[in-house]
């Protein structure tokens, strides 16, 4: 069986399956995932259930896409996928660079938020929100004024020595078509599990070590530009619901970890609300709001990438 060889979020990852949305395996990563399809292998569901198609424990999570796919990731190092004969594989790929790499990044200690994460190659920082929210759109403007993109939908947090830092997610963006189109960025029509998006090889090539994280913004519309420094209480509520596949955490029995691995990101890193205008056209004035307060202005595209 041919096995392929990938990086994503500081993880090697050997798959017996091709996943183009993944860059080619470098140099840079420091631990193994396996990923392999084995009919009927998997497990029944625990007792631990989480919805009608997840359930988990300790170990690891189960759960299912019907009628195409059902998925066991365990112990923080092992992807089985079961899929049903003749089946459009496009999804199952999706679910696998998403939600299984989710469950992966949750087993090993990460917090998997649900954003984007833009560099300006010495630091970064993420924007969260709830889905429409603009965080891809976000990271995509950034992204043609000098800064670059390092993840997206996923922003994978890690804990060192020096704090919280984000590994580079290894895949491109999906952004909505108009949102592609505005930009004038090329790209590939894509089916998504959660709707049509346009995938564009946007930061696929920033991979390399991970970075700090110096500030989450999350995401909402209003009627102008305003950035608001969140109280501790608001901050975490914010932490927890913009997480990435919370249920994971439910079906891993690890409610109090997550919770404290949102504390230990707070102790450091301010979280902010950022309101702005639902148009395109608004967001110069987003990042001029940005700058002033928290970036300094690049030297030149060209300086933030690897």
């Amino acid at each position: 069986m041919s096995q392929y060889r990938y990086s994503a979020y500081g993880l090697t990852l050997r798959s017996s399956i091709e996943l183009p949305a993944l860059s080619v395996a470098g140099t840079t990563a420091d631990a193994d995932v396996h990923l392999d399809v084995a009919s009927d292998a998997l497990p029944p569901h625990t007792s631990r259930r989480v919805g009608a198609n997840a359930s988990g424990d300790a170990f690891g999570v189960r759960f299912d896409h019907p009628p195409d796919a059902s998925f066991w990731v365990h112990h923080g190092r092992h992807i089985v996928v079961d899929v049903a004969a003749g089946v459009d594989m496009a999804t199952t790929k999706a679910l696998i660079t998403g939600s299984c790499l989710a469950a992966v990044l949750h087993q090993r200690g990460y917090l998997p938020l649900h954003g984007s994460v833009v560099t300006d190659g010495e630091a970064c920082v993420a924007f969260v929100g709830a889905r429409g929210s603009g965080k891809s759109t976000m990271a995509a403007f950034l992204a043609g004024h000098g800064y670059a993109v390092m993840a997206d939908d996923i922003c994978a947090i890690a804990f060192d020595a020096d704090g919280p830092v984000v590994w580079p997610s290894g895949q491109g963006q999906l952004l909505r078509p108009d949102a592609a189109a505005y930009f004038g960025t090329a790209g590939r029509a894509v089916e998504r599990v959660d709707g049509c998006k346009v995938a564009v090889p946007i930061g696929a090539e920033i991979l390399g070590d991970a970075k700090p994280l110096t500030a989450v913004f999350v995401l909402s519309y209003g009627n102008g530009v305003g950035i608001e420094h969140l109280d501790t209480p608001t901050a975490v509520g914010a932490l927890l619901a913009n997480t990435f596949r919370p249920r994971f955490v439910s079906a891993l029995g690890d409610q109090r970890g997550h919770l404290e691995r949102c504390a230990q990101l707070l102790a450091t890193v301010p979280v902010y609300s950022l309101t702005r205008p639902c148009d395109l056209s608004r967001l110069p004035d987003v990042q001029v709001a940005l700058e002033q307060r928290f970036f300094e202005q690049p030297q030149s595209t060209q300086s933030c990438q690897r």
